[in-house]
């Protein structure tokens, strides 16, 4: 029984001396027991997170629910003769900057901390490729060689818990992995497999890891989204930076194939995936001809309404 989520040391994977067998192992193990996992000795610099950190409250839908966090979304720069700029696509172009004094220099820093955790994810695909028993840049050259990048600088604000209200409710993330660096207020929550809800308190110069719907789409189940959700109740603001590593907008959700997937559990793969997911859809009946990128747009603009009236007469979705 998971009563806590497990802290692993990433060192022996970006230092070529250290045997890096284990500490893959206990990737592969922390993906299929609970989805998540926090990762120390990942190589960013603690001085650059502190640097780092807006949408209205209750801006976001979840659920249908409007959740008690703002924020700022930033995304990699795009320039304008980028193919996803010239289609319209949602997600690519410039980032608008805010213009503030006290703010001068945070596009650099962004920019820098971007380049690391775009990095870092890389670094941990490889390990999950190798847990895999893939090649060890099977998800790269398959999957994220122009990944989806999203990063956001959230504010959950403190309130008075009145039962129902929530910073973000119950759900799981879209894409391939979220690092996610968290303050010292807590709250966050992980699902266990056996239903229940555990915290997955701050840990100093740690990232937490979880893992998105693609991955268990890809890896047909072996490894499965892990729902959690985020309540303040903190005697002042929570602070949380996600950093949300996805596939490329023109990548097919087709899995990967069962026979390059030896260590999958028969019975596993044929549980049906909306029976115990928060949503109740059924990943597994996704069309294999649908890209990420339309996949995406229909989740974000059930989140955004605004998002979907600014596109709807200019990106088709053929998304089922």
């Amino acid at each position: 029984m998971i009563s806590e989520v497990p802290i692993i040391s990433i060192k022996s994977l970006w230092n070529e001396g250290l045997d890096r067998h284990q500490t893959v192992q206990q990737i592969h193990t922390a993906m299929q027991n609970i989805g998540f996992f926090y990762i120390v000795d990942h190589g960013v610099d603690e001085d650059l997170v502190q640097q780092m950190g807006y949408f209205p409250v209750g801006g976001e839908l979840t659920s249908g629910y409007p959740d008690r966090k703002e924020g700022i979304y930033l995304g990699l720069e795009h320039s304008d003769d980028h193919p996803g700029v010239k289609n319209g696509w949602p997600t690519f172009g410039s980032n608008q900057w805010l213009e503030n004094q006290q703010l001068n220099g945070f596009k650099d820093t962004y920019q820098e901390y971007i380049n690391k955790l775009t990095n870092l994810a890389h670094l941990l695909m490889q390990a999950i490729s190798e847990a895999l028993q893939l090649p060890l840049n099977y998800f790269e050259e398959r999957f994220t060689k122009d990944p989806t990048i999203l990063f956001r600088i959230f504010n959950y604000p403190k309130h008075i818990w009145n039962g129902d209200e929530w910073g973000v409710r119950e759900h799981t993330d879209y894409g391939f992995l979220t690092i996610l660096k968290q303050d010292n207020s807590g709250g966050l929550q992980v699902k266990t497999r056996d239903h229940r809800w555990i915290d997955a308190p701050p840990v100093e110069n740690s990232f937490v890891i979880n893992i998105g719907d693609m991955l268990e789409l890809w890896t047909h189940g072996l490894y499965r989204a892990t729902p959690h959700r985020v309540r303040n109740q903190a005697p002042n603001d929570r602070i949380s930076l996600p950093f949300f590593f996805d596939p490329s907008w023109e990548s097919t959700l087709e899995p990967i194939p069962k026979e390059q997937l030896p260590q999958i559990n028969q019975a596993l793969i044929q549980i049906d995936s909306a029976i115990n997911r928060w949503d109740g859809i059924q990943l597994e009946k996704l069309s294999a001809n649908t890209t990420y990128g339309q996949h995406l747009f229909t989740k974000l603009s059930k989140i955004w309404l605004e998002l979907l009236a600014q596109y709807i007469f200019n990106y088709k979705c053929d998304c089922k």
